[in-house]
Protein backbone atom coordinates (compact mmCIF):
# COMPACT_ATOMS: atom_id res chain seq x y z
CA UNK A 1 0.00 0.00 0.00
CA UNK A 2 1.16 3.46 -1.11
CA UNK A 3 0.98 5.79 2.37
CA UNK A 4 1.87 8.90 -0.11
CA UNK A 5 0.64 9.87 -3.58
CA UNK A 6 2.08 13.01 -5.60
CA UNK A 7 -1.22 13.72 -7.57
CA UNK A 8 0.56 15.27 -9.97
CA UNK A 9 3.64 12.87 -10.54
CA UNK A 10 1.86 9.35 -10.04
CA UNK A 11 -1.67 10.04 -10.56
CA UNK A 12 -3.09 10.93 -14.22
CA UNK A 13 -5.64 13.44 -14.60
CA UNK A 14 -9.18 11.67 -15.46
CA UNK A 15 -12.47 13.46 -16.88
CA UNK A 16 -15.02 12.36 -15.64
CA UNK A 17 -17.62 14.76 -17.16
CA UNK A 18 -17.04 17.10 -20.23
CA UNK A 19 -15.34 20.06 -18.04
CA UNK A 20 -14.65 17.88 -15.03
CA UNK A 21 -10.56 16.69 -14.45
CA UNK A 22 -9.12 16.08 -11.43
CA UNK A 23 -7.11 13.72 -9.57
CA UNK A 24 -8.41 11.02 -7.87
CA UNK A 25 -7.35 9.29 -4.58
CA UNK A 26 -8.94 5.74 -3.89
CA UNK A 27 -8.63 4.12 -0.47
CA UNK A 28 -10.88 0.78 0.57
CA UNK A 29 -13.73 3.14 1.69
CA UNK A 30 -13.65 6.59 0.14
CA UNK A 31 -12.85 8.54 -2.99
CA UNK A 32 -10.63 11.89 -2.78
CA UNK A 33 -11.10 13.92 -5.86
CA UNK A 34 -9.10 16.65 -6.67
CA UNK A 35 -11.52 18.62 -9.24
CA UNK A 36 -10.76 21.83 -11.83
CA UNK A 37 -14.33 22.54 -13.39
CA UNK A 38 -14.30 24.74 -16.73
CA UNK A 39 -16.76 27.55 -15.78
CA UNK A 40 -20.27 26.94 -17.15
CA UNK A 41 -19.94 23.42 -16.81
CA UNK A 42 -23.20 22.12 -15.93
CA UNK A 43 -24.04 18.69 -14.45
CA UNK A 44 -27.52 17.94 -14.73
CA UNK A 45 -29.77 16.48 -11.63
CA UNK A 46 -28.79 12.89 -10.92
CA UNK A 47 -27.90 10.62 -7.81
CA UNK A 48 -25.52 8.12 -6.44
CA UNK A 49 -24.99 5.34 -3.57
CA UNK A 50 -22.06 7.59 -2.08
CA UNK A 51 -22.19 10.42 0.62
CA UNK A 52 -20.35 13.55 -1.33
CA UNK A 53 -18.40 16.40 0.83
CA UNK A 54 -17.78 19.02 -1.81
CA UNK A 55 -14.84 21.64 -0.20
CA UNK A 56 -14.64 24.73 -2.29
CA UNK A 57 -11.15 26.03 -3.08
CA UNK A 58 -11.97 28.50 -5.74
CA UNK A 59 -14.05 30.04 -7.91
CA UNK A 60 -18.26 29.50 -7.34
CA UNK A 61 -20.06 27.15 -8.35
CA UNK A 62 -24.05 26.56 -7.50
CA UNK A 63 -25.47 23.84 -6.41
CA UNK A 64 -29.04 22.51 -5.75
CA UNK A 65 -29.02 19.41 -3.19
CA UNK A 66 -32.87 18.24 -2.63
CA UNK A 67 -34.18 21.02 -4.28
CA UNK A 68 -32.24 23.81 -2.01
CA UNK A 69 -29.98 26.33 -4.12
CA UNK A 70 -26.63 27.96 -3.18
CA UNK A 71 -23.98 29.80 -4.33
CA UNK A 72 -20.88 28.05 -2.68
CA UNK A 73 -17.60 30.15 -2.86
CA UNK A 74 -13.90 29.18 -1.28
CA UNK A 75 -14.21 27.91 1.82
CA UNK A 76 -17.76 26.65 1.70
CA UNK A 77 -18.73 22.95 2.26
CA UNK A 78 -21.47 21.36 0.17
CA UNK A 79 -22.60 18.22 2.11
CA UNK A 80 -24.60 16.01 -0.26
CA UNK A 81 -26.60 12.20 1.51
CA UNK A 82 -26.19 9.49 -0.25
CA UNK A 83 -28.91 9.21 -2.94
CA UNK A 84 -29.89 12.93 -2.61
CA UNK A 85 -30.71 14.37 -5.61
CA UNK A 86 -28.20 16.99 -6.89
CA UNK A 87 -26.85 19.31 -9.59
CA UNK A 88 -24.41 21.94 -9.84
CA UNK A 89 -22.87 24.94 -12.41
CA UNK A 90 -19.83 26.25 -12.18
CA UNK A 91 -20.48 30.09 -12.23
CA UNK A 92 -16.58 30.63 -12.68
CA UNK A 93 -13.64 28.06 -12.84
CA UNK A 94 -13.24 26.00 -9.87
CA UNK A 95 -10.88 24.02 -7.92
CA UNK A 96 -13.24 21.97 -5.68
CA UNK A 97 -12.53 18.52 -3.65
CA UNK A 98 -14.74 15.99 -3.39
CA UNK A 99 -15.01 13.29 -0.81
CA UNK A 100 -17.12 10.30 -1.32
CA UNK A 101 -18.12 7.21 0.49
CA UNK A 102 -17.80 4.73 -0.21
CA UNK A 103 -15.19 4.39 -2.64
CA UNK A 104 -16.43 5.38 -6.41
CA UNK A 105 -15.50 2.22 -8.12
CA UNK A 106 -16.63 3.75 -11.29
CA UNK A 107 -14.24 6.37 -11.23
CA UNK A 108 -11.23 3.96 -10.68
CA UNK A 109 -9.18 3.59 -13.78
CA UNK A 110 -9.10 -0.08 -15.42
CA UNK A 111 -6.25 -2.07 -14.29
CA UNK A 112 -3.09 -2.59 -16.11
CA UNK A 113 -4.60 -6.02 -16.65
CA UNK A 114 -7.32 -8.00 -17.81
CA UNK A 115 -9.45 -10.32 -15.63
CA UNK A 116 -9.72 -13.84 -16.53
CA UNK A 117 -12.86 -13.58 -18.95
CA UNK A 118 -11.01 -10.35 -21.24
CA UNK A 119 -13.65 -7.86 -19.64
CA UNK A 120 -12.64 -4.39 -19.19
CA UNK A 121 -14.27 -1.80 -16.81
CA UNK A 122 -16.64 0.78 -18.63
CA UNK A 123 -15.21 4.59 -18.56
CA UNK A 124 -15.98 7.13 -16.18
CA UNK A 125 -17.66 8.93 -18.87
CA UNK A 126 -19.97 6.34 -19.91
CA UNK A 127 -20.82 5.69 -16.49
CA UNK A 128 -21.97 9.51 -16.18
CA UNK A 129 -24.13 9.15 -19.52
CA UNK A 130 -25.93 6.06 -18.18
CA UNK A 131 -26.55 7.94 -14.84
CA UNK A 132 -27.98 11.14 -16.71
CA UNK A 133 -29.91 8.94 -18.92
CA UNK A 134 -31.36 7.38 -15.67
CA UNK A 135 -31.71 10.42 -13.80
CA UNK A 136 -33.72 11.72 -17.08
CA UNK A 137 -36.16 8.37 -17.69
CA UNK A 138 -34.40 9.00 -21.51
CA UNK A 139 -35.03 5.84 -23.78
CA UNK A 140 -32.11 4.65 -25.19
CA UNK A 141 -30.94 2.08 -27.91
CA UNK A 142 -28.42 -0.39 -26.13
CA UNK A 143 -26.74 -2.68 -27.73
CA UNK A 144 -25.42 -5.62 -25.91
CA UNK A 145 -24.00 -9.22 -26.62
CA UNK A 146 -25.73 -11.76 -24.12
CA UNK A 147 -23.68 -14.01 -22.04
CA UNK A 148 -22.27 -16.98 -24.14
CA UNK A 149 -23.76 -15.64 -27.40
CA UNK A 150 -22.55 -14.04 -30.26
CA UNK A 151 -24.97 -12.40 -31.54
CA UNK A 152 -25.29 -8.90 -30.99
CA UNK A 153 -28.99 -7.56 -29.07
CA UNK A 154 -30.43 -4.35 -29.72
CA UNK A 155 -33.24 -2.72 -27.60
CA UNK A 156 -34.73 0.59 -26.98
CA UNK A 157 -35.15 1.03 -23.65
CA UNK A 158 -35.15 3.01 -20.69
CA UNK A 159 -32.48 2.41 -17.60
CA UNK A 160 -33.23 2.04 -14.27
CA UNK A 161 -29.96 1.81 -12.37
CA UNK A 162 -26.09 0.99 -12.02
CA UNK A 163 -24.04 -0.91 -9.96
CA UNK A 164 -20.48 -2.42 -9.34
CA UNK A 165 -20.11 -6.08 -7.99
CA UNK A 166 -16.31 -7.45 -7.76
CA UNK A 167 -15.07 -5.23 -9.98
CA UNK A 168 -17.50 -5.32 -12.86
CA UNK A 169 -20.40 -2.41 -13.76
CA UNK A 170 -23.79 -3.47 -14.66
CA UNK A 171 -26.96 -1.49 -15.95
CA UNK A 172 -30.66 -2.46 -15.49
CA UNK A 173 -33.22 -2.10 -17.64
CA UNK A 174 -36.58 -0.99 -17.58
CA UNK A 175 -37.61 -4.93 -17.56
CA UNK A 176 -35.31 -5.49 -14.12
CA UNK A 177 -32.53 -7.33 -16.40
CA UNK A 178 -29.38 -6.36 -15.17
CA UNK A 179 -26.20 -6.34 -18.50
CA UNK A 180 -22.63 -6.39 -17.41
CA UNK A 181 -20.93 -3.44 -19.37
Amino acid sequence: MDYYVNKQSDLPAQEIFPGIVGHLVHTPGSTIADFRIAEGTELPIHHHPHEQTSTILEGEFLFEINGVKRICRAGDVAVIPANAPHRGTAITECRIIDVFVPARDDYKLPAKEENKDGYKPIDCGLYDHLEIAIMRGSQVELVYFPEGKQDAVTVNTQLKNTRTREGEEFVQLADEQWIRL
